[in-house]
This record gives structure tokens, C-alpha cells and sequence, in this order.
């Protein structure tokens, strides 16, 4: 009985190991066709906004971050599809850039684009230029804070690598 058992259970301890070996071979040999192409990790492009600078998501909205020529940072709110300003009431903005250890907070300042009226902005902009050490709109790193109607949103800006 006990010998009945172990033949049996090696029975079924192979079968499906030879059940799952084709008899012919289904291999098939690779084509250019068959081939895809991806980028390496690394190779990757950074969406940019209308204005050319970086985006930031802000919950609802988005932003995106510019150095103006005046070394200043200017921050365009903008919508869903980062490609239209959304003026907005009752808001205020920061940026808080970020060196190392060392961080720097600027108040973002309402500056109304043409047109934007009743207390509505899209644009905010420092009063004052960056360190010299941020050298293009790319060296920005930090947080940038949209605070509508005493509802707060942070988001990351700048690159991780």
C-alpha cells in the first residue's frame, strides 16, 4: 500500500511537467517588426508650458515656473491642460527654493496679465531676482505653494536628477 503511494504521487508529481512539454517546436524567430523601441530611463522630456517653463501640479490647476530675464521667478497658473491662464481671486503664492539644506522663501506677488480684472490673477512674480547660483529656469528647485481662498496646494518643482 505505502509502495502504491509513492509510485502514485511521483506519477503525479511528473505528469504535469510532461504535460506541459510541446512535442514540436513553437519557437519563432524575431523580426525587426517584432522589435520595439523605448528610451533608456534616464532619456525623457520634461513637459514644458506656454510660457516655456516648468509645470507644477497645484491640485485643480497647474503652474508653471519661469526666470524672467530680470532673474525674477514668475509663476503663470494655468488650467488642466497647462495651456490656458486661469485667473483667480483670493490667492496668494510662494516658492521656496531649495539649496542643499539651505532654503529660500520668496511671496510671490499678484501681477495681473492684461485683461485680468476684480482682483483676478494668473501671474505671480518675486519682487527681487534668485541667487546667482540659479543660472536658467532648469536650477529651480524648491516648493512652490498656491494658497486659493485659504485652501493651500504645494507642489515640487525643479528636476530629481
Amino acid at each position: 500500500m505505502v509502495r502504491q503511494s509513492i509510485v502514485l504521487g511521483l506519477v503525479l508529481s511528473v505528469a504535469p511537467i510532461l504535460a506541459g512539454c510541446p512535442a514540436s517546436n513553437q519557437s519563432k524567430e524575431l523580426t525587426q517588426e517584432d522589435a520595439k523601441t523605448t528610451a533608456p530611463v534616464e532619456a525623457h522630456e520634461h513637459e514644458h508650458g506656454p510660457h516655456d517653463g516648468e509645470i507644477v501640479e497645484l491640485g485643480e490647476y497647474h503652474g508653471e515656473v519661469v526666470l524672467e530675464n530680470d532673474r525674477k521667478v514668475t509663476l503663470y497658473v494655468l488650467d488642466g491642460a497647462v495651456k490656458n491662464a486661469v485667473p483667480l481671486a483670493e490667492t496668494t503664492a510662494t516658492l521656496v527654493l531649495k539649496n542643499g539644506a539651505e532654503s529660500t522663501k520668496f511671496d510671490l506677488k499678484a501681477v495681473p496679465l492684461e485683461g485680468e480684472t476684480d482682483g483676478k490673477s494668473s501671474r505671480f512674480q518675486s519682487e527681487g531676482p534668485l541667487p546667482e547660483t540659479v543660472k536658467n529656469g532648469h536650477d529651480i528647485a524648491g516648493d512652490v505653494t498656491l494658497t486659493v481662498a485659504g485652501k493651500a496646494t504645494t507642489g515640487a518643482v525643479g528636476h530629481a536628477h
